[in-house]
């Protein structure tokens, strides 16, 4: 736990838990500092449910994540349960790079306590330049194509692995052209699974692709050369299992509807 204590004008005490790479160890000070000026750091580039800044720090460029909407249910769990979003980021960030998956490098997680309760986590890392692999689709029709099957390839090799992101989407999973061949990223790694193998958690894996028909179907036939199957059958197994979860959060968004209106 950071080691002091400061009052708050509502008479709470705030505290911290700080764990940094010890590669950006040097620039703990302003690392501490950033659950009070995060507001007034750097340059914004987005905002909604989590808040996400570009900063300057030293000769790097780094990005800091908050996780800001933490309902009181939710601190209490990631207060005395759970780790926080901002701390499984971080080490599901170091563990991917261990088993040789890119991620950006992770530079620190803070947890940021009021009384006795989390607030904000904050997760911070360097800066990346790969790009989304949505973008990927409206790039002329060849070098699409070659980036759907490599993110196909990559997709099946980790999940090979026993890696399976549970947001993953074309958004989360980010890329970049490296001479004559393609490099995988993950982004948003703090809901992440390490675990065996096994076909029914593949498929449900990858129920968040939001892809056109026709990219889907090309990397379905890329995917399954790494199954036993074809690629049709690849392909009708994925819109079915895609389908499946668009209706599941079909019903969840009415419940939560119907839950309003009777408060």
């Amino acid at each position: 736990m950071h080691p002091n204590l400061i009052e708050e004008d509502g008479g709470f005490v705030m505290r911290m838990k700080i764990e940094i790479n010890e590669k950006f160890e040097k620039y703990r000070d302003f690392l501490e500092r950033i659950p009070f000026e995060f507001d007034n750091l750097g340059e914004l580039i987005y905002s909604k449910r989590n808040v996400l800044r570009v900063v300057q720090m030293g000769g790097f460029r780094v990005v800091i994540k908050e996780f800001r909407k933490i309902y009181l249910p939710n601190r209490i769990i990631y207060t005395y349960f759970r780790r926080s979003k901002g701390e499984g980021a971080y080490r599901n960030s170091v563990k991917l790079i261990s088993k040789g998956i890119h991620s950006p490098e992770p530079v620190a997680f803070i947890n940021f306590y009021k009384g006795r309760l989390m607030h904000p986590s904050y997760y911070i890392c360097l800066e990346t330049d790969y790009r989304p692999v949505k973008e990927a689709y409206s790039l002329p029709i060849e070098e699409s194509r070659k980036v759907v099957k490599a993110f196909a390839d990559f997709t099946a090799e980790v999940q090979q692995k026993g890696v399976f992101h549970e947001d993953f989407n074309d958004f989360n999973i980010l890329y970049a052209r490296k001479g004559t061949s393609y490099d995988f990223s993950m982004i948003d790694t703090n809901r992440m699974t390490f675990c065996p193998y096994s076909y029914t958690r593949a498929m449900n894996n990858i129920r968040r692709l939001n892809m056109p028909t026709e990219v889907l179907g090309l990397f379905a036939g890329e995917y399954a050369k790494h199954t036993d199957l074809s690629g049709p059958k690849m392909l009708n197994m994925m819109v079915s299992t895609r389908l499946k979860h668009l209706e599941r959060a079909e019903i969840r968004k009415r419940i939560k509807s119907v839950k309003k209106i009777f408060g």
